[in-house]
């Protein structure tokens, strides 16, 4: 769970947790996001992020061997995303 969410957009950055709910556990510095999809469908996890108004929540579901995998693909997606404009294109709707 991290601190942000639509509370915190302005007019300056209005719908970005929208795209980043939407664009979430894609292309990373580490992974393209065809690797990102293949290592969760090699070990069966899945994932999803939630957002409410203050806050965004990251959840990872798989057995509890995988752990620190799921617990690293986590991160990397919150720490490391890549924008890539034909992906953010393919998931905004004008």
């Amino acid at each position: 769970m991290i601190d942000a969410g639509c509370i915190y957009e302005d007019s300056n950055n209005y719908e970005v947790t929208h795209l980043v709910e939407k664009m979430a556990f894609g292309s990373t510095k580490n992974r393209s996001h065809s690797q990102f999809l293949e290592e969760l469908r090699a070990i069966g996890i899945s994932m999803s992020l939630t957002s409410a108004r203050d806050q965004m929540v990251y959840i990872g579901l798989g057995i509890k061997t995988f752990l620190p995998h799921i617990v690293e693909l986590i991160v990397d997606s919150v720490h490391n995303p890549i924008f890539y404009e034909r992906e953010v294109k393919e998931k905004v709707i004008y």
